[in-house]
């Protein structure tokens, strides 16, 4: 997805951003989606009817009144402001339609995407990954390819990136070139003997074709938008790191956060022993680093700092993470800001000057949070917009191309007796400029919000 916290341990980067960012807090899609650990179980019967689209009212529709927040319009919502690109559910099958639920159309010659987790977007929406190493090409109406990403074999995926293993954190760097990507990989032995243990490393996987380039160990990390780096953090122990006997462990603690490329040394950005103060824990906490959402000049990262969970058993892709705070971090200076309450799905407007999250939890209304952030990356007034809606967690959230509007998405049970009967029909679409809110029923999920032409 796009641009967040998920993965099958303990979630790593904010993806999505997905741009993906989770990106993807994608609690997110990460792993940015995966079983229902995280999710459920793919396979309810399709929304579609049994003659097909020509089935399916497609409409936009208000939340019931009793549910309305007062700064909701009656008005019918009519949006033909670019295009949202959506997963069909639980055919996989891609789509598209305007903002406002119009102009449903699902491409069934293309492919369908393996699993349950929604791809994650590059920045300019013109490419889409997902966990199972499938690649989708988005032309100005819609998807146009689906492609796979490294190798089909299984068995070359020792010590590589592959489409044989699981990416639950992908992020897109170097302007969509590279997808940059956190994998569980089996630990090298001398003469190619087997080894019990594996480890986590990040992956450089350019888009076009070629061979993965592997930049080492890592705790985790997430992309830089614009240059063939990632923003890493590194287990105060790589000893114990590559000990690993399953992939499913909950958090190391982090020694330092780093800019990693490809040929290049490890070029230090902060201390785990500087953000632990900056997020007011005593000295010599141990903590565990979560970097995610980089601004898309570069130049802030969203990173939560946690205090290390010991015994906390390996959690679920959909377990909230340890509590922690959240800090913005200057990549270039290491200077940190406070980010105060922060819900799940951080991501960064088109340009760059604010900050969104969502917020779901049972019992409680759904939220999405704006902050501006200053030049010297100092967040200002949050402001609050409650979705009039009652939803177990929040999956997705996207920006409109011109900024103006966001675009959420949500899992609308903890427990639902399969992964695609818990899904939200749709979208909400939030007017930033006025607080309207409209609930839009449509297919399947967004994944990409596009400037393109439409059907």
């Amino acid at each position: 997805m796009g641009s967040g916290f998920s993965g099958e341990r303990e979630i790593r980067p904010f993806p999505a951003i997905d741009p993906e960012p989770d990106h993807r807090f994608r609690l997110p899609r990460v792993a940015r989606r995966g079983s229902l650990v995280f999710a459920g179980v793919l396979g309810a019967a399709g929304v579609l009817a049994a003659g097909g689209l020509a089935g399916y009212q497609i409409a936009a529709s208000q939340s019931p009144a009793a549910a309305r927040p007062a700064h909701a319009t009656a008005k019918p919502f009519t949006d033909a402001s670019g295009l949202v690109v959506f997963e069909e559910q639980p055919s996989g099958q891609l789509g598209t339609a305007r903002p406002d639920g119009t102009r449903v159309s699902v491409d069934s010659a293309l492919t369908g995407l393996q699993g349950n987790d929604l791809p994650v977007a590059a920045p300019d929406g013109q490419r889409l990954a997902d966990q199972q190493g499938e690649l989708v090409t988005v032309g100005a109406n819609g998807p146009t390819a689906v492609s796979r990403l490294g190798t089909a074999d299984p068995a070359a995926a020792a010590g590589s990136a592959s489409g044989g293993a699981q990416w639950p954190l992908a992020s897109f760097a170097n302007g969509g070139a590279d997808l940059a990507v956190t994998e569980c990989d089996p630990v090298a032995v001398p003469n190619g003997g087997a080894s019990p243990y594996s480890e986590w490393v990040s992956w450089l996987v350019p888009v076009s074709g070629g061979k993965p380039v592997s930049l080492g160990l890592t705790a985790a990390a997430t992309a830089m938008p614009g240059a063939d780096s990632v923003l890493a953090a590194l287990p105060a122990n790589p000893a114990a790191a590559r000990q690993q006997i399953t992939c499913a462990v909950a958090g190391f603690a982090d020694s330092v956060l780093d800019l990693l490329s490809p040929g290049q040394r490890p070029k230090p950005v902060a201390t785990a022993a500087a953000l632990t103060r900056a997020a007011g824990l005593a000295a010599n906490t141990p903590v565990t680093i979560y970097p995610g959402a980089v601004s898309p000049d570069g130049r802030w990262a969203v990173v939560r700092v946690a205090q290390v969970q010991q015994n906390a058993g390996p959690p679920t892709q959909r377990q909230a993470p340890a509590p922690g705070t959240t800090l913005l971090v200057n990549v270039a200076t290491g200077h940190t800001a406070r980010l105060p309450r922060p819900g799940e799905q951080l991501a960064w407007s088109p340009d760059g000057t604010r900050l969104a999250s969502c917020l779901a939890r049972q019992g409680a209304q759904s939220t999405v949070t704006v902050w501006p952030v200053s030049a010297a990356g100092q967040p200002g007034a949050a402001r609050t917009i409650s979705l009039g809606r009652h939803d177990a967690f929040c999956d997705q959230l996207l920006w409109s191309p011109d900024g103006t509007q966001l675009m959420y998405s949500g899992m609308t049970s903890a427990r639902p007796l399969t992964y695609a009967a818990g899904l939200q029909r749709g979208w909400t679409v939030i007017d930033l400029r006025t607080r309207a809110v409209h609930n839009v029923t449509a297919p399947g999920q967004p994944a990409a919000w596009i400037k393109g032409t439409g059907a």
